[in-house]
């Protein structure tokens, strides 16, 4: 098996330059997701690179890089919203609440009702990370993670990322943008579950 090459992950930046793009107060979490970017990262590579990993294996790769990609969107929209003081402490902010949230109050730009669409599905694929909810709906995850899923999640993940509220610097989530082919890919194939 080849090995995977030297310094493929930030090997420009440092863990702590990447929390400190992060545009938040809460260092645990600037921390959790600074570490969450960085499997996503190896988890592009080896996505990308069709030298070390193939069929179900590959499967389950992408399958965990749209479950990090969620998990970190949640994170981010739940701080901002959690942090603007307009909800009750005991607000429950749910990943489906907190889309919808941020959709509603206009927070970002770029989440209009197409990107809110996509975020949900993104979730519905999210959600299939318990095994057992196979078996109740009588179906596989194999095929509900390939290229069209993994490409669609990059690119919604590059344009929250990104975005003034979350970042102060893009070019350390270059690595995440989307290759031409990707958004030609991402025009021909809608997202669907």
């Amino acid at each position: 098996m080849e090995k995977l090459p030297n310094g493929i992950l930030r090997s420009r930046t440092t863990p702590k330059e990447l929390r400190d793009t992060l545009r938040m107060d809460d260092g645990p979490l600037k921390s959790n997701i600074s570490y969450a970017i960085q499997l996503l990262e190896l988890l592009d590579y080896l996505i990308g690179g069709d030298k070390f990993v193939a069929g179900v294996a590959h499967q389950m790769l992408i399958k965990t890089y749209i479950q990090n990609v969620c998990e970190i969107m949640h994170a981010l929209f739940r701080n901002l919203l959690a942090t603007s003081c307009k909800y009750p402490k005991e607000t429950k902010f749910g990943f489906k609440w907190c889309i919808n949230a941020i959709h509603e109050d206009g927070h970002l730009s770029i989440v209009g009702n197409k990107e809110r669409d996509t975020l949900h599905l993104l979730r519905n694929l999210r959600d299939k990370t318990h095994l057992y909810l196979a078996e109740e709906y009588n179906a596989s995850d194999f095929n509900s993670f390939g290229e069209t899923e993994f490409y669609w999640s990059k690119h919604v993940f590059y344009n929250i990322i990104t975005n003034s509220q979350f970042c102060l610097d893009k070019s350390f989530f270059q690595i995440f943008a989307p290759k031409s082919n990707e958004i030609e890919h991402i025009r021909n194939n809608p997202l669907t579950i």
